[in-house]
């Protein structure tokens, strides 16, 4: 997460760990709308941008029926930022890294919904393949009855029934 990359760059801080995770959100999404921080980071984000604002770390402009958020001076000089165009490079690893989690968790899902897939599909062939075998034996052992039944009447002399 974001959070992890903000607590490299500093090990004791004033923020809490929520509002750590806020600011990595603003930091990452930089420029961003407070109505795009409140989405990812839910109703709770209002608590942490007064907060933010409060010490400093943001500005807020209003813009629209939202607030443009902004990083101040004293935020890339707590987290030593020299260049802003460097922020999203120091977050851009982080976010990598986050997309291949997400597309090896979707590829292991898709893995393992196609083995219940194939399992069902087996599951299914082997009963079928079950029910012909058994409408093969019970073929079979109709057969076998008849030919009983004919070898008895073949076996039969005409003359004990008597004309």
């Amino acid at each position: 997460t974001y959070l992890d990359l903000v607590q490299k760059i500093i090990t004791e801080t004033e923020l809490s760990r929520t509002i750590m995770e806020t600011l990595a959100v603003i930091a990452w999404k930089y420029p961003v709308l407070q109505s795009e921080v409140t989405k990812i980071r839910t109703n709770k984000a209002y608590e942490h941008l007064r907060e933010l604002e409060e010490m400093g770390y943001i500005t807020r402009e209003k813009k629209g029926r939202t607030r443009q958020i902004k990083l101040t001076q004293k935020f890339f000089d707590y987290f030593d930022i020299v260049e802003k165009e460097k922020l999203k490079e120091k977050f851009k690893g982080i976010a990598d890294k986050q997309e291949e989690k997400l597309a090896n968790e979707i590829k292991e899902e898709a893995k393992e919904e196609m083995i219940e897939k194939i399992s069902k599909d087996e599951k299914i062939e082997l009963e079928n393949k079950e029910k012909k075998v058994e409408a093969i034996v019970e073929v079979k052992t109709e057969e076998v009855e008849i030919e009983k039944s004919n070898t008895k009447l073949e076996s039969l002399d005409p003359d004990d029934f008597g004309s």
